[in-house]
């Protein structure tokens, strides 16, 4: 599941073609900047885990 999301992610970050690249990260700056949590919140399945709490 980690990898998957990684490899969704992926695109964001590595755009080849130098207008789509500073579009996309500015689109990206903007939604950090008016909603901040909605970013984080994709990965608090990831985040929230407890590694140290037992399964069952």
């Amino acid at each position: 599941r980690v990898v998957e999301a990684a490899n969704r992610n992926a695109w964001k970050y590595h755009l080849s073609f130098p207008p789509l690249r500073w579009a996309a990260h500015g689109v990206l700056r903007a939604g950090g900047a008016l909603a901040p949590d909605r970013m984080l919140r994709q990965f608090d399945w990831l985040y929230g885990h407890d590694v140290t709490r037992q399964a069952g």
